[in-house]
C-alpha cells in the first residue's frame, strides 16, 4: 500500500484522510431517500440531480432543494432528513475499505476522517465499523462546508503533518474541490461519481481500495 500510494503521488505519505459516505459507506439511494422525504413533508417538490450536491452540508443541500427556504424551514428540513437517514440506514462499507485502514494503521499512518455529516451519522457508521481516527472534522465543525477548503484545513490543525505529507479520498466534485483548495493531493473514488469524469479532474482514481492492498 505504501509503496503504490508514493509511485502515483510522488511523495511519501504519513496521513491519509477520508471522506465517509461514498469513500467509507454506500449510503447514496439512503440519502436521496432521506432528503425526498424531508423536502416534501415541508412542502417542497424534489426534483433535483442529487449527484450536483454530493460532499455538501445539510444546509447547503436545502438551498439548492428550496432557495426561497428561510431560517426556520433550512433547520427542520436538516434534521428530519438527517434523522431519517439514520431510521433507515444499514451500514455497508465498500469491500476492502476497513482493510486498507487498518493495513495503514499497521504502518504507522494516521487516519483522519473528514465529513460533511453530522456527528451523530458519523457515530452510527463508525460504531459498526469500528475504526479508530486520529482525528475527525465534522459537517458540524465548520462555519463553510466543501467545497470551501475548511474542512480539510482544520483537518490539518488537527495533525501534526504537512498537507505535503498527506492524501484524501474522496469520491465527490465538492469534496475533490476543497481538498485540492486546502493544497492536499486527492485520490478519487469512483462511488457516487464514475472513474472517468474523476480523472477528467487531474486526479488518480480508483474502483476499490483493494487496488491500493499490494
Amino acid at each position: 500500500m505504501s509503496t503504490y500510494l508514493h509511485e502515483i503521488l510522488g511523495h511519501e505519505v504519513k496521513a491519509l484522510i477520508f471522506d465517509m459516505d461514498g469513500v467509507l459507506i454506500e449510503s447514496s439511494r439512503e440519502h436521496i431517500e432521506a432528503w425526498r422525504f424531508a423536502a416534501e413533508r415541508y412542502g417542497y417538490s424534489f426534483d433535483m440531480d442529487f449527484s450536483r450536491v454530493y460532499g455538501k452540508r445539510g444546509r447547503d443541500i436545502v438551498r439548492e432543494i428550496a432557495p426561497e427556504a428561510d431560517e426556520k424551514d433550512i433547520s427542520g428540513m436538516v434534521d428530519l432528513a438527517e434523522k431519517r437517514f439514520r431510521e433507515i440506514y444499514r451500514v455497508r462499507p465498500f469491500d476492502d475499505v476497513v482493510s486498507f485502514i487498518e493495513d495503514a494503521k499497521k504502518r504507522g499512518k494516521r487516519v483522519v476522517l473528514v465529513t460533511s455529516a453530522p456527528g451523530a451519522n458519523v457515530d452510527l457508521v463508525l460504531s459498526s465499523l469500528r475504526i479508530d481516527f486520529d482525528a475527525m472534522v465534522t459537517g458540524e465543525e465548520v462555519k463553510k462546508g466543501k467545497p470551501d477548503p475548511e474542512p480539510y484545513l482544520r483537518a490539518l490543525e488537527k495533525i501534526t503533518d504537512e498537507r505535503e505529507e498527506c492524501v484524501v479520498f474522496e469520491d465527490s466534485f465538492a469534496g475533490i474541490e476543497s481538498a485540492r483548495r486546502a493544497g492536499i493531493d486527492v485520490v478519487g473514488i469512483a462511488s457516487t461519481s464514475r472513474r472517468e469524469d474523476l480523472e477528467r479532474l487531474g486526479i488518480r482514481a480508483i474502483e476499490s481500495f483493494g487496488e491500493l492492498l499490494v
